[in-house]
């Protein structure tokens, strides 16, 4: 696969391009020429669609579109792209059967496929979810690591470090992602479960240094540090510097997708095509062992509309079904 470094490389000699450019005249036309030419099309009445054809169509849509389109770089202004072989050997060699977690509570994230009768892995909790007093916090994290069904945790998130507001790439930030860790131990400690695996790791951190910090109070090797791309195909300078810090300290990450429905990403077929996309953008860039997309819509605000359902469905079937002839 592609190393890191020479991917890193491509955010600065890669093709320059405003953003305004890259959106307007490069990601929508791309994407709409894909969604045309393999024939995808929303049908509302099946939510959870288990057309095998459809879901071969998004695959190759996606593969296709990320050729052609690559990410942008907002520090550098720049195109990061990837040939079709580049793509192709980074899905060869994709994570497979990773192990978070440690001791009693380490799991195993299995290979699933389409009608896989395997159980599911079960990363439950509260993601992200604000906690403004550390009490709240704690019972929260206890009752996620009493659940016996819990394979990992996710973590809530801190708002207020004793009465302030945390605020975005502040000290009080860094005090967050590091208080959030050590309370989340405690919380798992007080399950029963001290190993069990956290899964968003400093959900509290905006930014690196709070990842960073937060890493030294309470991240293990089986725990895994959430870093994402931003809507629509972008990655900047800080979310790379999480991705560094984490290979130089062998932590796993989850890769985070977060496509707006109704956004660059136009409609539930376009929002299916970005789906499959991400799977192999978080190979090559993200380096994650494991995908966590959620296309949101943009004017509901939520992942549990019918549309975004039947996107969300058929961009996870299109990436499990090319995985399973792999």
């Amino acid at each position: 696969m592609l190393p890191f470094h020479k991917m890193l490389e491509r955010a600065f000699t890669g093709p320059v391009c405003s953003e305004h450019d890259f959106d307007m005249k490069i990601l929508i036309p791309n994407l709409r020429k894909v969604v045309k030419k393999y024939d995808i099309k929303y049908d509302r009445t099946q939510p959870v669609p288990a057309d095998d054809g459809l879901a071969d169509r998004v695959w190759q849509a996606g593969l296709e579109f990320l050729e052609e389109t690559g990410l942008f770089c907002p520090d550098t202004e720049r195109r990061i792209l990837f040939t079709r072989k580049e793509i192709d050997a980074a899905l060869a060699v994709g994570p497979r059967g990773k192990v978070v977690g440690a001791s009693h509570d380490a799991r195993t994230i299995p290979r699933r496929f389409p009608e896989d009768k395997t159980p599911p892995f079960c990363s439950v909790g509260g993601v992200s979810v604000p906690m403004s007093t550390d009490a709240n916090f704690i019972s929260v994290v206890r009752a996620i690591g009493q659940n016996p069904l819990a394979d990992a945790v996710a973590n809530p998130s801190m708002t207020h470090v004793d009465g302030q507001m945390i605020v975005a790439a502040s000290p009080l930030e860094v005090e967050g992602a590091i208080r959030g860790m050590i309370m989340a131990r405690e919380g798992l400690r007080r399950a029963g479960r001290p190993d069990l695996a956290i899964v968003n790791a400093c959900p509290a951190a905006a930014k690196a240094a709070g990842h960073i910090a937060g890493h030294r109070f309470g991240i293990g090797k089986g725990d895994a540090l959430e870093i994402g791309t931003t809507a629509e195909m972008r990655i900047d300078f800080d979310s790379l510097n999480k991705i560094a810090f984490s290979l130089s300290t062998g932590s796993l990450v989850f890769g985070e997708n977060g496509v707006i429905l109704g956004g660059l990403a136009g409609g539930p077929e376009g929002t299916a095509v970005l789906m499959a996309t991400y799977n192999p953008v978080d190979i090559l860039v993200l380096r994650a062992c494991c995908q966590h997309p959620f296309p949101t819509h943009f004017d509901l605000r939520t992942t549990s509309t019918r549309d975004t359902i039947w996107a969300r469905s058929l961009g996870n079937q299109a990436a499990a079904t090319a995985s399973c002839r792999s």
